[in-house]
């Protein structure tokens, strides 16, 4: 009887204490919606997070969160939370309402993506781990590039721009520059598309383009690109898209490196809940050159999981297997080329760290390309310090 007591009143006590933390998520939750009535979304946001870092589950606060997000015009990020809510959300209106939303973001809406990160990279120029080669029967010592261990930066900008008729112009932007080692990398895609609905579900969006790549500010190559994107709501939790393109590369000074690939990707998401996403990527490359022992099939298999824990936090996973083989014998080394490649990330992100809706995110990778040509074989380790609005 005495044991019964003292289980009787503890629950007692968490029921007390369950009841005064509900009371306050509602003050808090009835502040959030003045502010958005006063069209104070920054400071709306930054309530219902607050209640998301307390308990991941609230599914009202979540889409009140997308639905301020949208109106702050922070397009990117409302979509990631509306497919969050959509995959929990049992209403069949809310969820025709939440769709409406995603639709109009995806097709309809300009988005600006910036995203900043400082890295420190133990090889960049994925030098060979081998210390010792030997080509053409002399042996070749190379350093060792733990030793060389640098810090940079990379940007990337993603913009699109709607037009009349479901018609975008997008861009994206990327620049790696690690001043230690000599290495500032550039490449820019332009694009010109449309957005052709073939059911409320199912979008199919043709796009055509050119890309450049420019190292230390000398064009490497340039080229166009045509591309077919097919994208299918299978339910409210899962998404797949088909991606198929063909691009062309032009080099300025290594004719031999010229030619095409043609990338094919099968990209399935699936949110088990308001707080879970899963991604599985699995993509077929054919690269084609002038030179046959650059010519290559490149399959990879691409794993990635995000969950959100309680006070904010977010973890992630994501690894990427791939295996490169080449259609000609190296001119060197007398065997066709085989890659087997490895890459692995851990990521942490605090909600509750920002600043002006920008929060900081910790990526920490390894990454290992084992080769049966010693002079292609690397590893690396990698820290990245990303500044990112999409969380």
């Amino acid at each position: 009887m005495r044991y019964f007591f003292i289980f009787f009143l503890a629950l007692l006590i968490t029921q007390t204490n369950l009841a005064k933390a509900n009371e306050e998520l509602e003050k808090i939750f009835q502040e959030a919606q003045t502010f958005s009535s006063q069209e104070q979304y920054d400071e709306a946001i930054r309530l219902f997070r607050f209640m998301l870092s307390i308990n991941p589950n609230l599914l009202r606060p979540r889409l009140e969160l997308a639905k301020n997000l949208y109106l702050n015009k922070d397009y990117d990020t409302a979509e990631h939370q509306f497919s969050r809510v959509l995959s929990t959300v049992s209403d069949v209106n809310v969820q025709k309402n939440i769709l409406r939303y995603i639709q109009r973001i995806q097709q309809e809406l300009p988005q600006i993506n910036l995203s900043i990160a400082l890295i420190t990279d133990s090889n960049p120029s994925q030098k060979t781990s081998e210390e010792f080669i030997n080509i053409g029967g002399l042996l070749f010592r190379f350093v060792n590039p733990e030793a060389e261990k640098i810090y940079g930066t990379s940007l990337k900008l993603n913009t699109k721009i709607p037009m009349k008729k479901n018609f975008f112009l997008k861009t994206y932007f990327e620049n790696n520059n690690f001043p230690g080692a000599d290495m500032d990398r550039l490449y820019l895609v332009n694009y010109f598309g449309r957005h052709i609905p073939l059911s409320p579900k199912t979008t199919l969006t043709p796009e055509i383009g050119a890309h450049s790549y420019f190292s230390n500010s000398d064009k490497v190559f340039d080229g166009n690109n045509i591309g077919l994107k097919l994208r299918n709501r299978i339910d409210k939790k899962s998404v797949i898209e088909v991606e198929s393109k063909v691009q062309e590369y032009n080099y300025i000074n290594q004719a031999r490196y010229d030619g095409v690939k043609k990338p094919l990707s099968f990209i399935y998401q699936y949110n088990p809940n308001s707080k879970s996403n899963l991604y599985i990527s699995l993509s077929n490359l054919i690269s084609k050159s002038d030179d046959k022992s650059l010519s290559f099939i490149n399959k990879s298999l691409t794993l990635g999981y995000t969950q959100e824990v309680n006070k904010g936090f977010q973890v992630g996973l994501k690894a990427r297997f791939s295996n490169e083989s080449y259609e000609d014998e190296h001119i060197f080394f007398g065997v066709k080329r085989e890659d087997k490649f490895k890459n692995y990330e851990l990521s942490f992100l605090n909600n509750l760290f920002q600043i002006e809706g920008v929060a900081p995110k910790l990526i920490i990778g390894k990454t290992v390309n084992d080769s049966n040509i010693p002079l292609n074989a690397y590893e690396k380790t990698y820290t990245k310090i990303e500044f990112t609005t999409k969380y």
